[in-house]
């Protein structure tokens, strides 16, 4: 069964993984993801309606190559 990376395989550009990975956990735990969903939402840059916002590694599929976007 596919799944998503591992936050260990960020690239270094995103700064360290454990620093990522405790800012999305703060974010979630603080209604900052929910705020940014529902942002987006009124201004219309997403069409769909996020009534619960889940973000892991079941739903989150990025192809390997996909990540490595930065300059």
């Amino acid at each position: 069964m596919p799944h998503g990376g591992p936050w260990r395989d960020l690239p270094e550009c995103y700064g360290k993984w454990i620093t990522v990975y405790q800012r999305f956990n703060r974010w979630s735990r603080n209604g900052a993801m929910e705020r940014l969903f529902t942002a987006l939402q009124e201004e219309r840059i997403i069409a769909v309606e996020v009534r619960v916002p889940a973000l892991d590694s079941t739903s989150v599929k990025v192809h390997r190559h996909a990540v490595r976007v930065c300059k």
